[in-house]
């Protein structure tokens, strides 16, 4: 993103539908050109959130077979770990929850740290202020103090924000949960902001899902479901693509999910885009869990905690700064 497209960003409300426009047009850029095609990278995360993406994602969660395949194994086996990983935090913390859905999947965590005694500042950070409200509100009516951040994960700077909001700041140690999301960013992209975020003596906490344990056809018939189709949908929307737009989904083993055009808005037209185009909405990763162990324990201090050992579907990792 330019400076001039920054400064529209910014000019306009964050989380609008203007926002959101101006974001997703900013963050296309062309990554391969062919004789006949050019590939354009919009898997900028943000966009996936804009207006209605909050219904369409409860709906996800609830009737998808993305929703029985990942999310359900998921809360399931954080549940399993909740006890073991709290047990690992000091007695204050300030909980960052990074994109909280439909905040289930966090539940668990923040059960387990109120049964174990532990003073908690709930901080859920977001664009989409309809998510943002909801996760707010569910804590707030468990007891919960909460203070709602609107940002982006990347322009977070949680520590300057919330200084002047919390008395005993300095005494609290930094919580901050990126969860599975963390299989959407190049790992030393969330990692580095992961550390800037959590600050010093703080922890992170992320889950992936692990290349050995994942049945690759299993999650691509997930990522296909009709109704997650249709959340992409929203993303696509903010480009004026239609679904008519569309010639053909491609689905491949890595999980990147991209879209041939047959089809040009005018104003893809402007930024260069041709019918027979590619469009990347979503890009994933899988990792092995030796290759997971080389990114993470040269840089952090590491908890990790496995699903099944005979599967390995799932990992969790507590992160804190080498001593």
């Amino acid at each position: 993103m330019n400076r001039t497209e920054k400064m529209r960003a910014t000019t306009t409300e964050m989380g609008s539908l203007d926002w959101f426009t101006s974001r997703a047009f900013a963050s296309l850029k062309p990554i391969s050109r062919y004789d006949d095609h050019t590939i354009w990278d919009y898997t900028d995360s943000a966009c996936l959130w804009g207006p209605g993406s909050a219904e369409a994602y409860a709906k996800l969660q609830d009737r998808s077979s993305y929703g029985a395949h990942v999310t359900d194994p998921e809360t399931k086996f954080i549940t399993s770990k909740a006890s073991e990983i709290v047990k690992k935090l000091p007695g204050q913390l300030i909980y960052v929850d990074l994109g909280p859905g439909t905040a289930e999947k966090e539940k668990p965590i923040l059960e387990e740290m109120q049964r174990q005694g532990k003073d908690i500042i709930y901080v859920p950070v977001d664009i989409n202020k309809n998510i943002l409200d909801a996760a707010s509100s569910r804590y707030t009516k468990l007891g919960v103090t909460s203070i709602p951040i609107q940002s982006t994960f990347e322009e977070l700077d949680v520590s300057s924000y919330l200084r002047s909001k919390i008395n005993d700041f300095d005494g609290r140690s930094m919580f901050v949960s990126l969860g599975l999301t963390f299989i959407n960013y190049r790992p030393e992209v969330a990692l580095e902001m992961l550390r800037r975020i959590m600050g010093k003596g703080g922890y992170a906490f992320i889950t992936a899902e692990l290349q050995e344990g994942v049945n690759i056809e299993e999650i691509k018939a997930a990522y296909s479901d009709p109704i997650v189709q249709d959340f992409i949908q929203l993303k696509l929307n903010l480009l004026g693509i239609k679904d008519t737009d569309i010639q053909n989904t491609v689905l491949t083993n890595d999980v990147l999910i991209s879209y041939i055009l047959k089809t040009v808005p005018e104003q893809l037209q402007a930024k260069g885009v041709s019918p027979g185009d590619e469009i990347l909405t979503i890009r994933t990763y899988r990792h092995p869990l030796k290759r997971l162990r080389e990114f993470m324990d040269e840089t952090f201090e590491t908890d990790y905690f496995l699903d099944n050992v005979a599967t390995n579907k799932f990992a969790a990792v507590l992160l804190h700064e080498l001593r």
